[in-house]
């Protein structure tokens, strides 16, 4: 009988050793770690500076005991070894959770929402025609970060006075347009006024040469702003250093009659206000050939 029970007992021995030795040969004592999960998995900023903290968890619910964090660009998501992620710039960027061997990701989007709109100069004078002007807008986000200033939408209310293109204010005619910078929902206006003002006279014809007769040379006087543009409705006043040589006639707006009265070489000038413009009536007691090259030959000729 104890024969018996020792033969029994010898193989349970040799079972259970085998077991323990197999469970302990099995593998590390940490399991090895399933696919991360990343919360949230979808975040978006509307102001630089933000942050959220992310957690990353193991899906078979197993514990983590250190995570390494990366950005895809940190030039526009950093996170910190703690998991924290702060918006630097407008864009997206993938932000990467790692741990021995497994990953999970999360997406950063960061797109500034404007909180404040202004615009320097908030008030344009333009006294030419296609003068430009530039005006900046600037909007800063909730946290007080600019915007990128490419980010306004520009627009006039009068077209016809003054265009505007990215901030280029351009003066089309007299008169008043408002123009408008638009960020989001912020709205800033500049007042705009065109009004030209005279800067040169330039007089037709700028030399003459004429035998001295009753027949009139006609001048005629335009009046331009610093663009060359015609300065509507300004009117000069016709006169002469010469009064012996030529008379002058006004006969209509910014138009004379000059009438040769002696030989010599007269100035034509035309006023208004400050600026003058001028020209030269060469009068001579024979008859002025058509070629000029020719009359050059007779009279000493002044230069054009």
């Amino acid at each position: 009988m104890s024969h018996q029970r020792r033969t029994i007992q010898v193989p349970l021995l040799l079972v259970l050793g085998a077991a323990l030795f197999a469970c302990g040969d099995s593998g590390s004592d940490v399991p090895e770690p399933g696919d991360l999960q990343v919360a949230p998995a979808l975040v978006s900023f509307d102001a630089l500076g933000e942050s959220v903290q992310l957690k990353a968890q193991r899906l078979d619910g197993g514990a983590i005991t250190e995570v390494h964090w990366s950005s895809s660009d940190p030039a526009i998501v950093k996170v910190d070894r703690f998991g924290v992620a702060t918006g630097v710039a407008n864009g997206d960027a993938t932000i990467t959770a790692s741990y021995r061997g497994s990953s999970g990701k999360a997406l950063v989007a960061v797109e500034q929402v404007a909180v404040d709109l202004s615009v320097a100069p908030d008030a344009v004078f333009m006294s030419s025609i296609l003068e430009q002007r530039y005006v900046k807008a600037d909007a800063v986000d909730r946290n007080g970060y600019p915007l990128p200033e490419t980010a306004a939408e520009w627009s006039s209310s009068d077209p016809a006075v003054a265009t505007v293109e990215d901030g280029l204010i351009r003066a089309m005619a007299n008169g008043d347009a408002v123009v408008s910078a638009f960020v989001d929902e912020q709205q800033a206006v500049i007042e705009v006024t065109v009004l030209q003002t005279p800067y040169q006279i330039q007089i037709s014809p700028a030399f003459k040469r004429v035998q001295v007769s009753d027949d009139p040379v006609i001048y005629a006087a335009r009046v331009e702003d610093r663009t060359g543009h015609v300065v509507p409705g300004a009117a000069v006043t016709w006169s002469t250093l010469e009064p012996e040589i030529v008379l002058l006639k006004s006969v209509g707006p910014n138009r004379a009659e000059a009438y040769t009265q002696d030989e010599g070489l007269a100035h034509i000038i035309a006023t208004m206000g400050s600026i003058t413009g001028s020209a030269e009536l060469l009068a001579v007691d024979y008859p002025v050939p058509d070629d000029p090259d020719e009359l050059c030959q007779l009279v000493n000729c002044p230069e054009n």
